[in-house]
């Protein structure tokens, strides 16, 4: 896993020695704003996660006491669409797996449901914000380059009601079929 950037790199360098395109002219058109961000993002994750930030944070939920696994499992879901609405979704749930792991151990249970709840909370509180996936920063990226300016507002008109009712459904799902 931890050579996964490296493929990831020599895969991009490969692609960009046989593209039929001139290279001057992919390197100017390439979205650097975005990559850029998203790199930011992934060390900011990984040096949250080596200072023991996550472990601090899972000891903490634990002592809150929330005290059962429904309590938890609603806790983690709706977290994860608030702060999905704002942090990238894809760094976030990777910081947050091992939140989940902890707080499964510390209640003897199976960890299958915090993980799902996490994952569709941010998974679908990705939809809330432009920012809040790296699809919606790219699309958006795509369309400020075409002289289209998304309005923070207007987008979260239409995404907030359907984040929530979607979230609402399956986090339901989830308490029935999980605990």
């Amino acid at each position: 896993m931890q050579y996964l950037g490296l493929v990831g790199l020599g895969v991009g360098v490969l692609a960009l020695a046989s593209a039929p395109l001139p290279r001057k002219q992919m390197l100017k058109e390439f979205d650097w704003s975005t990559l850029f961000f998203l790199v930011g993002i992934f060390i900011l994750v990984d040096s949250v996660e080596r200072i023991g930030l996550l472990k601090s944070f899972a000891q903490w939920l634990t002592d809150i006491g929330l005290g059962n696994p429904t309590g938890y499992l609603a806790f983690l879901t709706w977290i994860s669409v608030v702060l999905s609405g704002f942090i990238d979704n894809v760094p976030y749930a990777a910081l947050m797996i091992p939140v989940c792991r902890y707080l499964a151990e510390s209640l003897a249970i199976a960890p299958w449901a915090f993980y799902y709840g996490m994952l569709v909370g941010a998974g679908l509180g990705g939809n809330i914000t432009p920012v809040s996936a790296t699809k919606n920063i790219l699309a958006c990226g795509m369309l400020e380059k075409r002289g289209y300016r998304i309005d923070l507002w207007q987008y979260m008109k239409i995404s907030v009601p359907f984040s929530i009712a979607a979230v609402l459904v399956v986090h339901i799902l989830l308490q029935l079929l999980w605990l």
